[in-house]
């Protein structure tokens, strides 16, 4: 009798330690799915997959509208590869001194004075950063959608690595108080991007921007003019005749408005056929012309503010190419994330880091410069007839 109740009991204990996990595993469910649902692909939300659902659409044609493109990190020669460490050196040798004339020594015991010529050097760091890139979406939506979505974003989320690592290179800036920071100069950034803390742009504390902003590598016009392309790229002294080893980046305000100077125009016409880089526009005297969509308007001093409507001002910045280090210590990862009875969960997720470089190892010319406040181009209404 001690025995089957001892059974009994064991027997009871095992489902009761059965119905506590059951409970604790269908919380975590719940929770999961609210998270997802909260924030999916989904059948009946306007602008966030309902128009992409049969009722009245045409089931030939989607048009999609352009996803975010690179356009000049392709042409920087300093890729480090997809298997970097997660902090790492690079180190940096300067010029070598120029030879001196050597006097014949008519008395005593000739001596060379050692330490005198030595060559220059330096390093700067590269430290991975973890980013990710995530896209939920609702089983419903996944049975009823007209095109094969998960193919779609799978496509999508790698082509925006590119483009997402050149915008890094770009504008970042890690600053994160009420000023200063050259995306958001008149606020708190992780209280101003939709990210938070989490924006890309906050995850790394150099960039091309930032490095010439807080340089102070820059000059500042209002009516664009021819030259002031060449004065500006002969401020980069010695390597400013390095032509193939430059590029030109111009946001769309400075570039239109370039585009209205007879000079500019006739370069731009004849340095299509001459640009080797896919990705480059053209060729402007000598150096290819790229036009990154992360390039943003801005204020009268290349900040960007929070206010849409005071960064009305174009720039432009010539870059010396092996400023920019970058590399991979994770190459992207795409995992999809099945939600039972809710949908799923695309993710990806890779880490990247790079260094800009200037005026190193004994290098007193800049590598960067660039010329901001660029007013946009006005059209005078005429009269029509």
């Amino acid at each position: 009798m001690d025995l089957l109740n001892l059974l009994a009991n064991i027997k009871k204990e095992m489902w009761q330690n059965a119905e506590e996990v059951e409970k604790s595993l269908e919380e975590a469910k719940e929770l999961h799915n609210k998270r997802l649902t909260n924030a999916t692909e989904n059948t009946s939300t306007a602008g966030w997959g309902k128009e992409m659902i049969p009722s009245g659409n045409l089931l030939a044609t989607i048009m999609t509208m352009p996803g975010r493109k690179a356009s000049f990190i392709k042409a920087l020669p300093g890729f480090h590869g997809f298997n970097m460490g997660i902090s790492e050196k690079l180190p940096i040798r300067g010029a070598l001194p120029r030879a001196k004339g050597n006097a014949e020594r008519l008395t005593g015991a000739g001596a060379i004075g050692e330490g005198s010529k030595r060559m220059p050097t330096a390093d700067v760091t590269i430290t991975q950063k973890p980013l990710i890139i995530q896209v939920d979406v609702s089983k419903r939506y996944l049975n009823y959608s007209i095109d094969d979505f998960m193919s779609y974003v799978t496509g999508e989320i790698a082509a925006s690595v590119d483009a997402d690592t050149e915008f890094a290179i770009l504008n970042a800036d890690k600053t994160d108080t009420n000023t200063g920071n050259i995306n958001c100069v008149d606020a708190k950034p992780s209280s101003t991007f939709a990210d938070g803390a989490d924006d890309l742009s906050l995850q790394f504390d150099d960039s091309i921007r930032f490095h010439m902003l807080d340089n102070s590598l820059t000059e500042t016009i209002g009516t664009l003019e021819w030259h002031h392309f060449i004065s500006v790229r002969q401020k980069l002294g010695k390597f400013s005749t390095k032509l193939s080893e430059m590029m030109l980046l111009m946001d769309s305000i400075s570039y239109h408005k370039a585009l209205t100077l007879p000079e500019f125009k006739k370069a731009n016409e004849n340095g299509r056929n001459s640009t080797i880089y896919s990705g480059a526009v053209s060729n402007i005297a000598g150096v290819d012309l790229f036009l990154p969509e992360s390039f943003p308007a801005t204020t009268v001093d290349g900040t960007v503010s929070k206010t849409a409507s005071n960064n009305t001002k174009g720039g432009f910045i010539y870059l010396y190419k092996p400023a920019v280090q970058y590399g991979f210590g994770q190459d992207l990862e795409i995992e999809v994330h099945n939600i039972p009875g809710k949908g799923k969960s695309i993710i990806g997720t890779y880490e990247f880091g790079f260094a800009i470089v200037n005026q190193k190892a004994g290098e007193v010319d800049p590598w960067i410069y660039g010329w901001i406040g660029v007013s946009p181009l006005t059209i005078s209404s005429g009269s029509g007839s």
